[in-house]
């Protein structure tokens, strides 16, 4: 049932954006491009029958790592600071990433794309701090970081 719901869901999501035959492939994964930065990855996950969305925001370079990593811990204490997401870095490729998961059982198609809108704006917040961190321009610590809502 939830991954029948996942695809009607996107295919829901993809009407509203324009995009009308959206739908997962085989394996439940689906991929969309916003803005030309936001690669949002959506992969339904059959054992837990979650939706698991995830990012790229960029890469962190070496001489950035220890502040990127502590900025990342403090963020992620009670999700405060990632609208309810999780923030990391891949070690091979020190990537950093945005990801989300969510079950989809009994999502409705307001939730769904509160999540997807939620999401794409604190994976905006995050690809901002990450490059204002990598040229040095001035950040803004007080700024308020979008809530993807309360996980049902």
């Amino acid at each position: 049932m939830s991954k029948e719901n996942f695809q009607v869901l996107l295919k829901e999501l993809g009407t509203t954006i324009g995009l009308a035959d959206l739908s997962p492939d085989d394996e439940g994964y689906c991929s969309l491009t916003f803005d030309d930065k936001i690669v949002l990855n959506l992969q339904y996950d059959q054992r837990t029958e979650n939706i698991v969305i995830f990012t790229e925001l960029g890469e962190v370079r070496d001489e950035l790592a220890l502040k990127v990593y502590s900025r990342f811990l403090e963020a992620n204490m009670f999700w405060k600071d990632t609208g309810g997401g999780t923030l990391c870095v891949e070690p091979k490729t020190m990537t950093a990433m945005l990801e989300y998961q969510e079950s989809v059982a009994k999502m409705d198609e307001v939730r769904f794309q509160q999540l997807v809108e939620g999401f794409i704006n604190t994976a905006e917040y995050w690809i901002g701090y990450l490059n204002e961190l990598q040229t040095g321009d001035n950040l803004q610590p007080d700024e308020v970081i979008p809530s993807m809502g309360i996980r049902g």
